[in-house]
C-alpha cells in the first residue's frame, strides 16, 4: 500500500491552522454581532429639514435621506425619520430644522406606526404643523399611531390636525406611554376619541397643551377617549364630560384620571 507522507510543516498547517482560522472566524463574527448590538442600542437623533412627504431610500442605515445622494446632504422628511427610528432599538429623537419654522408637513398617506421609543421635539405649536392632506381623494388616517405598551413616546411643540379615522383616535392612537407637552391637537375626527384614543393599559400625560375643535362620529370623547392612566394639567380641553354622559364632550374616560385645567 502506498502512503502519502506530508512534510512536517504542511502537517502543522493542516492540523493547527484550520481550527485556528475557524476560531478566528467565530471570534470575528461575535465581535461584529456585539458591535451591531451596540449600534442598535445607541440613541440617534434625526433632524427633519424638508416638509415633503416621501420615504427613506435606505431604511436601517441610520441616515435620514430620501434621495440617496450623499453629495447634496441629507433630505430628511418626517416619514423617513420615523422609518429610521423604527429600525433601531433605544430611544431616538426627531427634531426640526429652524429653517422649517412656519411650515406645514402635509401627509398624503398614514405615517409608519411608532415601533420604537422616540422623542418628537417641535419648535412650538405655532411653528410646525403636521396634517393629513385635505385634497380630494386622500384616504382616512390618523396622524400618529403607537401600537405597543412597550413604547415610550413624547411629543412637544407641534400642531397635529385634520386626522380622520374610521375607528378610534383621529389625531393619535396610543397603546403605549405617551407624553404630550405644549402641543395643539385640533380639527381631527374619529368614531371615538376625536383627537386622542388611549387604550386600557396605556398611559397618557397631557400638559400645557390645547385640545379643541375635534369631533367624534357617534362615539365618546371628542377630544380624548381614555381607559388607561390619564393625567391632564395646565391644558385646554373644552367641554369636559364623564364617560358616556355626552358623546360630544372633550374627554370621556373610565381610567385613573387626574386633571388640573389651565
Amino acid at each position: 500500500m502506498n502512503h502519502l507522507i506530508l512534510p512536517a510543516k504542511l502537517k502543522l498547517v493542516a492540523i493547527v491552522t484550520i481550527p485556528f482560522l475557524m476560531a478566528l472566524l467565530n471570534s470575528t463574527n461575535g465581535l461584529a454581532t456585539r458591535e451591531l448590538e451596540f449600534e442598535r442600542g445607541s440613541s440617534l437623533s434625526f433632524t427633519v429639514n424638508t416638509p415633503a412627504d416621501v420615504g427613506d431610500t435606505n431604511v436601517g442605515d441610520a441616515v435620514c435621506d430620501t434621495d440617496g445622494n450623499p453629495g447634496n446632504g441629507s433630505q430628511c422628511t418626517l416619514r423617513a425619520a420615523i422609518q429610521e427610528v423604527n429600525a433601531v432599538a433605544g430611544t431616538e429623537t426627531i427634531s426640526f430644522d429652524p429653517n422649517l419654522n412656519g411650515a406645514t408637513i402635509t401627509l398624503n398617506s398614514a405615517l409608519p406606526d411608532l415601533l420604537s421609543s422616540v422623542n418628537i421635539v417641535g419648535p412650538g405649536a405655532s411653528l410646525i404643523t403636521i396634517e393629513r392632506s385635505a385634497a380630494p381623494g386622500t384616504p382616512n388616517f390618523r396622524i400618529l399611531n403607537i401600537p405597543s405598551g412597550l413604547i415610550n413616546v413624547s411629543i412637544s411643540g407641534l400642531t397635529l390636525r385634520n386626522g380622520k379615522e374610521d375607528s378610534d383616535g383621529g389625531g393619535i392612537r396610543n397603546l403605549g406611554n405617551l407624553t404630550i407637552t405644549a402641543t395643539n391637537i385640533s380639527g381631527n375626527s374619529a368614531l371615538s376619541g376625536g383627537a386622542i384614543f388611549s387604550g386600557e393599559h396605556s398611559k397618557l400625560t397631557v400638559s400645557n397643551s390645547e385640545i379643541s375643535g375635534n369631533r367624534t362620529i357617534g362615539g365618546a370623547g371628542a377630544g380624548i377617549l381614555g381607559s388607561g392612566a390619564l393625567t391632564i394639567s395646565d391644558s385646554t380641553c373644552i367641554g369636559v364630560s364623564r364617560a358616556g354622559a355626552d358623546p360630544t364632550g372633550a374627554v370621556a374616560t373610565s381610567s385613573r384620571r387626574s386633571a388640573r385645567p389651565g
